[in-house]
């Protein structure tokens, strides 16, 4: 069961969810080189805008068949032609479950340069939401400082979506802190205003593992290879996992992010590491669905 916070109030109180707008618009284009041979000199690729979950608006090229490994772009492509959409005609509709951190790094290593996918030197290609409260703004850049990569910036849109379904209120509950990595308790100590040093990336990892196996609701099971299944639904969630705000999921985004930030001083990041991120971000995107389908059914804006 989740473990209470300051200010203690009944766990039937998270149905006081906010409304949050889970779409995003998609519209196909056509990249066209006049240069190149006309059969291949075009690309039909979908422009992805949104003001949600990420705030600011992602605008990102991505060809339509982009999980497919037969999805290119012509590599001298000098032209971007975008058919004018009038204001009273809306764009597909598409959820917002598409994984929109890993369509833009998508589009960056097919097409370096696309102006529009907000990908800085060094930090996420991720945006902060313009309405975030304080706390979540200051936690976002920290965890932004330094790219870690598709997966885990798709981590970051799963954590954003439950927080902004939550109109970054902080929540009664905290994740349960019994086998949690030293490190992260030192942070959330320190009140967030410094990176812990991990001196062990082995022991971390173990140490975080074994965290994150105590945290599982019943109802998941582990795959031959031992580790956490992706399933194809989730059950039931339970209060250990149903948090939000500055002492709920957070904790997990910054356990993660300090075992990569420690993992990139030695060596490239982890098999280890990031299955982790992919097992957290499947359980957050989960909630995350469950928190906006509260919303929609409850009609609350």
């Amino acid at each position: 069961m989740g473990v209470q916070s300051d200010g203690e109030k009944d766990v039937d109180e998270q149905d006081s969810l906010p409304p949050h707008p889970g779409w995003f618009s998609r519209q196909e284009v056509t990249i066209s080189d006049s240069a190149a041979a006309p059969a291949a000199a075009a690309a039909t690729v979908s422009i992805y805008t949104t003001t949600n979950p990420v705030g600011g608006g992602i605008a990102a090229l991505v060809p339509t068949a982009a999980c497919s490994p037969e999805a290119t772009i012509p590599s001298s492509a000098s032209q971007v032609s975008v058919p004018a959409v009038p204001p009273s005609t809306g764009l597909a509709e598409v959820p917002c479950s598409e994984d929109t951190a890993l369509l833009a790094h998508r589009d960056q290593q097919l097409r370096p340069g696309v102006p529009g996918t907000n990908t800085t030197a060094a930090g996420s290609s991720i945006i902060c939401p313009s309405e975030a409260l304080e706390w979540f703004s200051s936690a976002f850049s920290q965890m932004t400082a330094t790219n870690l990569g598709p997966h885990f910036d798709a981590l970051l849109v799963a954590w954003t979506r439950i927080e902004t379904a939550s109109k970054f209120e902080n929540g009664p509950y905290s994740l349960s802190s019994k086998g949690r990595p030293a490190e992260v308790t030192r942070w959330i100590q320190g009140k967030h205003s410094r990176i812990p040093e991990v001196k062990s990336v082995t022991a971390y990892s173990g140490a975080w593992w074994r965290w994150w196996d105590s945290l599982q609701p019943e109802w998941r099971v582990r795959g031959s290879d031992g580790k956490w299944a992706i399933q194809e639904s989730y059950g039931e969630w339970e209060d250990a996992l149903l948090v939000w705000g500055n002492n709920g999921h957070l904790t997990l985004v910054a356990s993660l992010y300090f075992w990569g930030l420690a993992a990139l001083k030695s060596t490239t990041l982890p098999s280890s590491w990031e299955a982790a991120v992919i097992d957290v971000t499947w359980i957050l995107k989960g909630i995350a669905l469950d928190y906006e389908n509260y919303v929609k059914k409850s009609g609350r804006r």
